[in-house]
Formats: C-alpha cells, sequence, structure tokens
C-alpha cells in the first residue's frame, strides 16, 4: 500500500478563509502603512472629543462589512520565536470590541466570560483611516527644500518658500462691538454652542467662517484662551459643527 500522501494545511486553511487569502494578497504585511490601533485611537480622540466614542466609531469601521468603507486590520503574534501575522475579517470585530485604558486601548472577547486578547498586537490600514477621517489622519507634507550647486564640493541651502495657506490670524484685538458683529445671529446656538463660536470669533477674526470645527477643536487644547472664554470642559466635534454653522 503506498504511502498517504500529507497534508497541506495551509492549503486547507486559504480554502476555509478565501477572503482572507485575498486579504492577505492584497494588503502587504510588511507594509509601513500598518498603524498600530493604540495611535490610531489616540489620533481620533482630539477629533471626536472623547476616548470611549472614538474607540466605538474606530471599532464600527473595522467592523463594517463594506470593504470600500471598512477600516482593514492585522494583528501578529507577540509570543516570542512565533512569527504569524494575519489580516482579520470584519466578522472578527462584531465578536470583539476596543476597551480604551489610560495606557492606550485593548482588544476585548467574549460574552459571558469577558476577556482581554493578549499574545497580539492589532494594526490598522492608515489609508482607509485618512478616507474616514482625513482631518485626524492626512497630514499636509512640507514643501520640498530647494538646493542649489555653487561648485563641485560646496552646496547652498536655499530657505524654504511659505506655504501658500498661511496661519489664520485674529486682529491683535477685538473690542466687544466687532465680536457681537461677527459672531452674527446665535439667537438658536445652546449657551455653550454661544461660547464657543465667541472663542473661535475672537481667536480668528474675521477669517472665523474659514476655519473647520475639527482644526478649531484642535487649536483649543491647552489653549488660556480657550479656558478662559468656555472653561475647561471639551466638547465633541457635533457641538462645534453646530456652533460654527457647518455640517464636516
Amino acid at each position: 500500500m503506498g504511502k498517504k500522501a500529507a497534508q497541506d494545511f495551509t492549503s486547507n486553511k486559504r480554502q476555509r478563509h478565501p477572503i482572507r487569502a485575498a486579504l492577505a494578497e492584497a494588503l502587504p504585511l510588511d507594509s509601513p502603512n500598518w498603524m498600530p490601533l493604540a495611535d490610531a485611537h489616540r489620533s481620533l480622540c482630539p477629533l471626536l472629543g472623547d476616548r470611549h466614542l472614538a474607540a466605538k466609531d474606530l471599532r464600527n469601521a473595522l467592523a463594517d462589512d463594506d470593504h470600500a468603507r471598512r477600516v482593514h486590520s492585522m494583528r501578529r503574534c507577540t509570543v516570542r520565536d512565533i512569527q504569524q501575522s494575519d489580516c482579520q475579517l470584519a466578522s472578527y470585530w462584531v465578536e470583539h470590541w476596543l476597551d480604551p485604558r489610560p495606557d492606550g486601548v485593548a482588544v476585548m472577547e467574549g460574552s459571558g466570560s469577558i476577556v482581554t486578547v493578549k499574545g497580539y498586537a492589532f494594526f490598522v490600514w492608515k489609508p482607509d483611516l485618512e478616507k474616514i477621517w482625513p482631518v485626524a489622519f492626512t497630514s499636509t507634507p512640507e514643501p520640498p527644500i530647494k538646493v542649489q550647486l555653487t561648485d563641485k564640493v560646496k552646496v547652498q541651502l536655499v530657505e524654504r518658500s511659505a506655504p501658500r495657506q498661511a496661519k489664520v490670524r485674529a486682529p491683535a484685538q477685538l473690542t466687544e462691538d466687532q465680536i457681537q458683529a461677527l459672531m452674527g445671529d446665535v439667537s438658536k446656538l445652546s449657551d455653550t454652542e454661544k461660547k464657543l463660536r465667541r472663542y473661535t470669533v475672537i481667536k480668528y477674526g474675521d477669517r472665523w467662517k474659514d476655519v473647520f470645527p475639527a482644526n478649531a477643536m484642535k487649536a483649543a487644547e491647552h489653549d488660556p484662551l480657550y479656558e478662559k472664554e468656555v472653561g475647561v470642559a471639551r466638547w465633541t466635534i457635533s457641538t462645534w459643527r453646530r456652533a460654527l454653522d457647518r455640517k464636516k
């Protein structure tokens, strides 16, 4: 009787998970575009104004079954001498969720007995994050430095030209009448929203309507003017949008 052919467990695994195999081929596991999950969550917190909301929205994007809208993820085994990396299906995040903690974010699983997933480091695909949250994850590249050759040995560095869009600067000081005029009709705003709009007007002057709510919210962090006009409380991006009369 001839020898029984050895089973190809790798082949069987790919047959059982054809979508996962396709993802592994489409997204290179060694790409620098993989961002640590904790870093992605940390970048979302200022935009959404709350670490629990950031964890919830990020997990929902990971679990989205629409390939075009999903944030793809990967996990790598952290156990010594075990080299294992694989992309996760959206269904994985239906059964798991994110728990924000002071030192980062943990992946949780279980229905009856809830436990923390250990032995793995999780990563997310940054281009997906940039499509969904461009304000938080898309950085504007700096203009290149011009280099001019002066002889065969030395080079002269020419100062980088100023970017097209300079920072919006407010007037040195606005009178109360000017502030009220720039604020416009605030009759439909809550007291908090009025304070946010007043802060934005004082900070940016007559250009306040050109400022994105997310950028204004980020600029308010550790800003003495914000604490003077609004207080120490931090408000969600939706509150900022209403205050600045913006949908986005």
